[in-house]
């Protein structure tokens, strides 16, 4: 993966922004956790997040306190919290409320929060990746997406080809997770039987990665 680092006071960032194509969250977590050297920390695993419109995305990224709204009994730490030293993979990132855009573009200039109902700031190191399959240009454009978050997000740009592009990767995929679903679901299933792996090279995968892995989860579980 490429990758440029940006120091500050709370530590480096590496953003790149994927554009083109879905990576599936499982695959880069181990891929990123095999290379866990940020200077001289060791980070913490992978989080996770897959943006969604609507306010309830913020209280999943940067967490909320105790009676910040009704049903919040008790305080809760967000994704940027709970990575702190970490990486966050924020999936799906066009998708989020432009009210969380601001909070966003904040955290990545200043590497700090607040929790929802609350006004102390909280400090975070946090090396962010965020993905995307929309065009994220034509969403600035259409007012959809904000202009400077955007630039801020694009230090580098990694462009993925959909997964109907990538040839022989389809097997190299669909066997990582026949030995993962395999495994999980305590099934002796070592390979793909050529005719399975024909029709994977043939089928369009508009659903990308995560279609292939719940096709291969699909087809385990029914073994």
């Amino acid at each position: 993966m490429d990758r440029r680092a940006h120091a500050g006071e709370q530590g480096e960032a590496v953003v790149p922004l994927l554009r083109v194509g879905i990576v599936d969250g499982h695959s880069v977590k181990e891929r990123i956790n095999r290379r866990p050297q940020r200077g001289e920390r060791r980070h913490r695993a992978l989080e996770i997040f897959r943006a969604h419109r609507g306010r309830g995305g913020g209280f999943e990224l940067f967490g909320y306190e105790k009676g910040a709204f009704t049903g919040a009994a008790g305080m809760r730490q967000g994704r940027f919290e709970s990575a702190d030293h970490g990486t966050l993979f924020l999936d799906e990132v066009g998708e989020i409320d432009p009210a969380i855009q601001v909070k966003l573009l904040r955290f990545l200039g200043e590497r700090t929060f607040e929790r929802v109902g609350s006004n102390q700031s909280i400090s975070a190191d946090v090396r962010l990746i965020a993905a995307t399959n929309l065009n994220l240009e034509e969403a600035v454009a259409e007012g959809d997406f904000r202009e400077d978050l955007f630039f801020r997000l694009r230090v580098v740009e990694m462009q993925l080809p959909p997964l109907r592009d990538r040839g022989t990767d389809i097997i190299l995929l669909a066997k990582e997770f026949l030995t993962e679903f395999a495994k999980e679901n305590a099934k002796a299933i070592a390979e793909l039987h050529p005719d399975a792996v024909e029709a994977l090279l043939n089928h369009p995968w508009p659903g990308n990665v995560r279609e292939l892995r719940t096709a291969i989860e699909h087809a385990v579980v029914l073994c």
